[in-house]
């Protein structure tokens, strides 16, 4: 479980590194994004420990990925995930 956590924390990272680097004028918002974005991972966890689903995790996996891979993300395809 820890490795998951770590694993998606270091992708939410990476993803904002190279967007950085891209665009470096938009740098505080990236870091505004991903505090927020590991924040969420955070109360996703504490609903994984509360009720062992382990999908809870998957489903954060798949999410980051997903938001990693589109520059444009359609929020529908990101709730249709979490249905």
């Amino acid at each position: 479980m820890r490795e998951r956590v770590a694993e998606a924390i270091k992708s939410i990272v990476e993803f904002y590194r190279d967007d950085n680097e891209e665009n470096p004028t938009y740098k505080r918002a990236h870091i505004d994004q991903m505090i927020e974005e590991i924040t969420n991972l955070k109360t996703a966890h504490f609903e994984y420990v509360k009720t062992t689903d382990d999908s809870v995790m998957s489903d954060i996996t798949m999410t980051l990925r997903y938001l990693q891979n589109n520059r444009e993300p359609d929020l529908q395809k990101i709730e249709e995930l979490w249905q």
